[in-house]
């Protein structure tokens, strides 16, 4: 992404609990109130994971301000651990709460020490053979108030439920503070999930209509109510007001009636038979402004705002008398749009507004206790996330000039399977082959029914169409550097590449095919993969290898800085290798080598900025941002807010040496901005093969179900204007790994650089 240094996936953002579970020695919380314990120790009954406590964060018992009481505990990163999250829970025996609601609620509040941080509770259901139910953290609520509040989360406890597990957790610096916690039955009754059932003819017509229609109004009707309204609830409930609708006449009556208390402007009627427009959007005496949507990129994401390149806001423009301005959307000209299945919309994209009140006058429904728990096991939510998801990449995805796809057609796959999908992990399959119809090297989905997060302790790569051992690790059992693996789980490679690979999302062949690295041989951890492989001999044999989420075997690198042959010079941008302290000190003996090599297979960090100033004679800058600017639905005449970065250097001392870059595919986002600006000013050799092809700011949103989706919200151009989306930054020296050079553990890649420095002395 070209705003540095972003990760390339949230998973800060996505705060999902995958912590190990406590023993569980209780069925109540222990120590609620942190009465136990003395100020500064860990509180009694409460347990803080290993990743947390990695990650630098602490929690003690305080006894100032508590909410309740004379203690309360807070949670805080106190050492400079790797990044991660922070999280206190408990886990108590799901016995007694089987079949039932339970709610988990707490007083929480948030004090901020630093640029970004936010505090959640979080609550999860473990059922029976590990599967997951339930689950919930906050995630679209965040708490980053310092004022003491009540936070509750209600879920449904499996039948097969094993245990219930809760806390708190915080991401970035400052203190979370918990007090008051507590956990028990929740009035109401479960709500039973609707079973898989396959859409009819016309139910697909009555949803492809409905989804439509709900993009449109959610993201450009300027009402009060669209502003304010629970998106999610109300998506649920147009999927069950408008499927069974019988024909063209019935689905205009019932999407009118479903979206008509957030805009009552707003006309849906059978092709054809267009009503006049409606009396609300003509002016009145004391209409004083005009209201519309301004959306620069989505701004309905989860990145905060004060991270956030994005956002969607109303603008109230002077109107006095109701006169509409020059340039501004006129309220008695509404969009209108086919919306399929024999029905046609008519939608203000503007409205006459007394102060920043829009006319008319509508209010949010109150869900009450209706209000749904929304899971991925459940039909109609996984329709109405099928219909949110799509709206966002339908008016915002600033890519499709570039990636040629049928949109509406992945519409109607969408549904149709997200219907029969068996469960919230069948159905998260099919919200990433939706994304990855949209060929967005950043487009993923992430949900916590995926377990597939375990490797076998080897690592593996592409020569051609055949998958290679790279690294054997000591449990490898025999697989050596260059076996070739011809067989996963009994299913031949290009089997399971043909399965896997409609659910990668890439803008290009090699960053799908090095994502499939990472996927291919995954799975649950404490699992096994069997794998049928041949020797370099032509022996074919058999192994089975132990799967552990501690697997991170990656192919070895000269040191991260190290001068690899006399006057040469390797270093390694890599992100996790990179080390600046160590960089800096290096300098002088790098501005008086006879040839540089730069390492960037991977996600470099801010050593690649200062390397890159080094280089250059003259002051460098990025290639083209372009931020899309949204006013209207389905793109139609987009604009955008351009901006490159500052221009940069040059400084001393320079790095005057023969210089090669090593990259390929596995390079994208930021990766791909610093090898632009490589390309664009010739600072050195491009060695290996071409980059990702996708740059630009992420996006990611959430849907109903828990569902996280990540896509690329800018347009980024090349330096001189031409497109980078799927193209990316190609070698000036090509180099590909070979089976004989991976059996003689040789980097070929590296050895070309070395070449090619050392031409001409």
């Amino acid at each position: 992404m070209c705003v540095r240094p972003l990760m390339m996936r949230p998973v800060t953002l996505l705060l999902v609990a995958t912590v190990a579970v406590c023993a569980l020695a209780q069925n109540r919380v222990v120590n609620p109130g942190f009465e136990s314990g003395s100020p500064g120790a860990q509180p009694p009954g409460w347990f803080v994971p290993q990743p947390s406590t990695d990650a630098g964060y602490t929690v003690v018992v305080s006894s100032e301000g508590a909410k309740e009481g004379k203690q309360c505990a807070v949670l805080s990163k106190t050492g400079s651990g790797a990044a991660g999250f922070g999280n206190m829970m408990q886990s108590v025996d799901a016995q007694p709460f089987r079949g039932k609601r339970v709610k988990f609620r707490a007083a929480v509040r948030f004090e901020k020490a630093g640029d970004f941080g936010q505090c959640q509770l979080w609550m999860r259901v473990d059922r029976k053979n590990g599967e997951q139910g339930f689950f919930n953290n906050m995630g679209d609520r965040p708490v980053r108030t310092s004022t003491w509040a009540f936070y509750e989360i209600v879920g449904d406890v499996a039948a097969d439920a094993e245990s219930v597990n809760f806390g708190m957790l915080m991401v970035g610096s400052g203190s979370a503070f918990l007090d008051a916690a507590s956990l028990g039955e929740a009035s109401g009754a479960t709500t039973a999930a609707a079973p898989p059932k396959a859409l009819t003819d016309r139910g697909l017509e009555n949803l492809v209509a409905f989804t439509k229609l709900l993009g449109t109004v959610r993201h450009f009707h300027p009402s009060d109510a669209v502003e304010r309204a629970d998106w999610e609830v109300v998506a649920y409930q147009g999927v069950t007001a408008v499927e069974g609708a019988k024909d063209a006449t019935e689905l205009a009556q019932k999407l009118e009636a479903w979206i008509r208390p957030l805009a009552p402007t707003v006309r849906v009627f059978p092709s054809g038979s267009k009503p006049p427009l409606s009396a609300g959007l003509k002016p009145t005496s004391d209409a004083d402004k005009v209201v519309v949507w301004e959306n620069v990129g989505f701004g309905g994401g989860t990145v905060p705002k004060e991270q956030n390149i994005y956002r969607s806001r109303r603008k109230f423009v002077d109107a006095p008398g109701g006169k509409v301005p020059e340039g501004t959307t006129d309220p008695g000209q509404p969009f209108e749009a086919d919306l399929g299945g024999g029905v046609s919309c008519s939608v203000p994209l503007a409205l006459f507004a007394k102060g920043e009140t829009a006319l008319p006058v509508s209010q949010v429904p109150e869900p009450g206790a209706s209000k749904p728990e929304f899971s991925g096991d459940d039909r109609t939510t996984r329709l109405a996330a099928a219909a949110l998801g799509w709206n966002v990449f339908q008016h915002f995805y600033p890519y499709f000039d570039v990636v040629k796809v049928d949109w509406p057609g992945v519409l109607r796959r969408t549904l149709t399977a997200a219907a029969t999908d068996a469960g919230a992990r069948a159905f998260l399959d099919t919200l990433r082959t939706m994304v990855a119809s949209a060929k967005d090297g950043h487009g993923y989905v992430a949900h916590t029914s995926d377990d597939r997060a375990a490797q076998p302790p080897i690592a593996v790569t592409w020569v051609d169409e055949k998958l290679i051992v790279t690294v054997a690790g000591a449990e490898a059992l025999g697989l050596k550097p260059g076996d070739e693996i011809q067989k996963i789980d009994g299913r031949s490679v290009s089997e399971a590449w043909k399965k896997l690979e409609p659910t990668i999302s890439g803008a290009t062949p090699q960053w799908r095919r090095y994502r499939a690295l990472g996927e291919l041989l995954a799975g649950p951890d404490g699992s096994t993969v069997s794998i049928e492989a041949v020797h370099g001999s032509g022996a074919a044999f058999t192994v089975s290898l132990p799967r552990s989420s501690d697997n991170r075997i990656k192919e070895p690198r000269p040191a991260a800085i190290e001068e690899i042959r006399p006057g040469i010079w390797y270093v390694d941008l890599d992100g996790p290798r990179a080390d600046p302290e160590a960089y800096f000190k290096k300098i002088p003996d790098l501005a008086k080598a006879k040839g540089l090599i730069f390492d960037m297979r991977g996600y470099p960090n801010q050593v690649a900025m200062d390397v890159l100033k080094r280089l250059s004679d003259k002051p460098v800058t990025s290639a083209l941002w372009n931020v899309p600017v949204f006013m209207k639905p389905d793109q139609e005449g987009v604009d955008f807010v351009k901006s490159r970065w500052p221009e940069e250097g040059p400084i001393e001392p320079r790095f005057k040496a023969k210089t090669a870059f090593l990259t390929d595919g596995r390079a994208i986002s930021y990766a791909e901005s610093v090898m632009g600006i490589v390309e664009a000013y010739k600072l050195g050799d491009i060695v290996g093969g071409t980059t990702a092809g996708t740059n630009g700011n992420i996006d990611p949103f959430r849907l109903p179900g828990g569902y996280t989706v990540v896509f690329t919200g800018m347009k980024v151009l090349k330096h001189d204007g031409s497109v980078h989306h799927g193209v990316g930054i190609a070698p000036t020296v090509p180099v590909s790994r070979t089976v004989n050079g991976i059996r003689a553990k040789r980097d070929e890649v590296l050895e070309k650089a070395i070449e090619t420095v050392s031409a001409g002395g």
